[in-house]
């Protein structure tokens, strides 16, 4: 699989930093959530005493998103400006968030456009009704991909 930039993945990077600016800027730069501390300090922890401790030298498990927390420790590893790490993750994620939902929409969309072409074609070629109702002998049960002559073709006074 090979990963490449759209167009729109430019004006979606450009929305999630306005956002995470936006939110920054509105709250003072600081989390909302106690939550966000704690991850903080099992991050810092983490980097200067490679210990998964919320106070050093005492181990303990209340960070409930470890990923995150240790991507929160690469920041401190790195000497980064905690909120300044903290919130250009949230852009990347975002971000990235925002990138994969339009991909699956618009490939959703394309597949679900030519699923509903398919089928109108079935309807317009049997004339009674289309198969989107099904056929219980085919393998999946689903009508499609299979054209059937009309119920009323053997009957041509029908």
């Amino acid at each position: 699989m090979r990963l490449t930039l759209r167009r729109d993945d430019l004006l979606i990077a450009a929305v999630a930093f306005g956002m995470v600016a936006l939110y920054a800027a509105v709250a003072g730069g600081g989390f909302p959530l106690d939550d966000s501390w704690i991850h903080q300090t099992y991050a810092r922890n983490l980097a200067q005493t490679g210990q998964w401790a919320f106070i050093p030298g005492v181990p303990s498990a209340a960070s409930t998103s470890p990923l995150y927390t240790i991507l929160l420790a690469v920041g401190y590893k790195l000497g980064a400006p905690f909120m300044l790490w903290t919130h250009s993750l949230g852009v990347a994620a975002l971000a990235g968030t925002g990138m994969i939902g339009a991909r699956m929409a618009r490939y959703g969309h394309a597949d679900a456009a030519e699923e509903r072409r398919r089928v109108g074609e079935e309807v317009a070629d049997d004339g009674a009704g289309g198969t989107a109702g099904g056929d219980p002998a085919e393998p999946n049960g689903t009508g499609f991909g299979r054209r059937r002559p009309s119920p009323n073709a053997a009957d041509p006074q029908a």
